[in-house]
């Protein structure tokens, strides 16, 4: 079932390989997909979404405490040719380097307790504008978070990386949710606040106990992040039906990484569609990218939604975006993450020099 979820896009070549105690693989080929993205970072997403899903499978089987204990580890080996041969790769699987299963336990221990410590307080939320293209004006900003200035866990992939590790991603996330919701009300209407979510935690309670504040879901955009697949698009609609009757948008994050990529926004019909960043980061070769990006475009507004780009860093990516027909951006030529405060204060006092000019 695992197998299924996670390699839905692509040929599952053979069933499950176990020629070891303790040792699995899945045999699969790539497909190339409808919005065009790296190998490397199909084969990262499908090894992340398959450690995090397999160590929470794991701990809901032997329970939480007794999961710290065993070590999982998960993968892509990429093949070609002779090396394709089920002993070839099992081979190459035996070479590689393993870390002893106490000392793993011990670590994944040690880092539970002091995730649990960042989390028993209010996470730090980082405000970055996201701005029309067209219009150049500000619609809205996404919350972002952030571990500790002074710990290895500052930057956002390190901490979710190390909660999936522990069993708790799930805690973290939702610490995330209650965090940004305090940044909301200094938002002036018609503003609205972005945030992240794995799309198996919009059937959680706190998630749908938002759309009972009467204002809350107009002001938010419910970001569904690419790192875990959507089992079922029926179930998904069903559980976020409530919230976007009130008014809430539906965001799918980095169409074209992981799993988020054209059949999916036909199925759910987003608000919003933001880009794989590598897509910003191609547009600047020529032609050909750009009418690849103009193509997906299309695509995506032809099923009723918004296209965003983010991480713009340069007037040639925001005006190239502009004429591929992108409706919004992000990124560090418009604003830098900032403090919450930082931003109110800026909102009540607001700088002339902040606009941006496209050519």
């Amino acid at each position: 079932m695992l197998a299924r979820v996670l390699l839905r896009q692509h040929d599952v070549l053979c069933g499950l390989q176990s020629p070891v105690f303790g040792v699995w693989a899945i045999p699969f080929r790539l497909k190339r997909l409808e919005i065009d993205s790296g190998e490397a970072e199909q084969l990262e997403s499908i090894a992340a979404a398959a450690r995090e899903t397999g160590q929470t499978a794991l701990a809901e089987e032997i329970g939480g405490a007794s999961a710290l204990h065993v070590h999982l580890e998960a993968g892509t080996l990429a093949c070609d040719g002779a090396d394709c041969a089920p002993a070839q790769w099992m081979r190459r699987l035996d070479a590689l380097p393993r870390i002893s299963v106490p000392s793993a336990a011990r670590i994944c221990l040690e880092e539970h307790k002091s995730l649990l410590r960042i989390m028993s307080r209010r996470i730090n939320m980082l405000l970055q504008e996201i701005v029309s293209l067209q219009t150049r004006s500000l619609v809205a900003f996404e919350a972002l978070a952030r571990g500790p200035a002074d710990g290895p866990w500052h930057s956002p992939d390190q901490l979710f990386e190390a909660a999936a590790r522990c069993g708790l991603r799930e805690k973290l996330e939702l610490g995330c949710l209650d965090s940004a919701l305090c940044c909301v009300r200094g938002l002036p209407a018609p503003l609205r606040l972005a945030v992240n979510l794995s799309a198996d935690l919009f059937d959680a309670p706190a998630v749908q106990w938002l759309s009972q504040v009467p204002g809350l879901p107009q002001r938010l955009i419910l970001e569904i992040t690419e790192h875990v697949p959507v089992a079922s698009p029926e179930t998904f609609l069903e559980e976020t039906r409530s919230l976007r009757l009130k008014g809430a948008k539906l965001a799918l994050d980095d169409v074209g990484c992981g799993y988020l990529n054209m059949d999916l926004v036909r199925a759910l019909k987003p608000d919003i569609v933001k880009l794989c960043i590598t897509l910003t980061r191609r547009m600047t070769r020529g032609r050909e990218v750009l009418d690849v990006i103009a193509k997906t475009v299309d695509s995506i507004r032809a099923q009723g939604a918004e296209v965003l780009i983010e991480g713009v860093e340069n007037e040639a990516q925001a005006r190239l975006a502009r004429q591929c027909g992108v409706d919004l951006a992000q990124g560090f030529y418009f604003a830098k993450p900032r403090e919450a405060a930082e931003v109110f204060k800026a909102l009540r006092s607001p700088d002339p020099k902040t606009e941006h000019a496209f050519a």
